[in-house]
């Protein structure tokens, strides 16, 4: 009787020491599922956040882009626009001095004349 009771305590403690061990190895292989799970996790996060900025400093990068492109035809512009005001100008100028020009071009021929005339009385005078 003391045999199998033996026996049974020893077979009551080795069932116990069994589910004892496996309970400690599932605990041990969920931990280790939780810690790949939160490694798969901070990937992930850090991937997302990485993809974000790129996107963000292209955005970034396209908009200084576009402001330059628009910087640039706004100086063109700019500098067309002066130029055809100065070509203007220079037009009107023009036209002005032509204008001016047969304007005195009488009294030039009076006046030339007038010295030719005086030029004549002179040398009459000295002969």
């Amino acid at each position: 009787k003391e045999r199998k009771e033996k026996e049974a305590a020893e077979k009551k403690a080795k069932e116990e020491k069994e589910r004892k061990e496996k309970e400690e190895a599932e605990a041990k292989a969920k931990r280790e599922a939780e810690r790949i799970a939160a490694e798969k996790a901070e990937a992930e996060r850090k991937r997302v956040e990485a993809e974000a900025k790129r996107r963000k400093e292209e955005e970034e990068r396209k908009r200084k882009e576009e402001e330059a492109r628009k910087k640039a035809e706004a100086e063109r512009k700019k500098a067309e626009e002066e130029r055809k005001k100065a070509e203007e100008e220079a037009r009107k100028k023009a036209e002005a001095e032509r204008i001016a020009a047969e304007k005195a071009e009488p009294e030039r021929k009076r006046a030339e004349e007038e010295r030719k005339r005086a030029e004549e009385e002179r040398k009459r005078a000295e002969e």
